[in-house]
């Protein structure tokens, strides 16, 4: 299992950011249901958490509905 960081965006139009977790085939098979929120216990650690946050960015953004169905099949 792997995990990052995705932007999401729910049906009201916000948009978060949320842990994935992947399985081996890369497939979506969870989520964290609350957003993370940027808290470290050094500055190097909040650093590299704005840093996975930004990369974040760089992938589709995730729909929460669209995640919940696929999770479902």
């Amino acid at each position: 299992m792997s995990w990052t960081y995705r932007v999401f965006r729910d049906n009201q139009g916000r948009y978060s950011i949320r842990e994935v977790f992947y399985n081996r085939d890369k497939k979506i098979i969870n989520y964290s249901k609350a957003p993370v929120a940027v808290v470290g216990t050094s500055v190097q650690e909040l650093m590299q958490l704005v840093e996975w946050f930004r990369e974040a960015f760089d992938l589709p953004v995730l729909s929460l509905e669209e995640v919940d169905n696929e999770i479902a099949t």
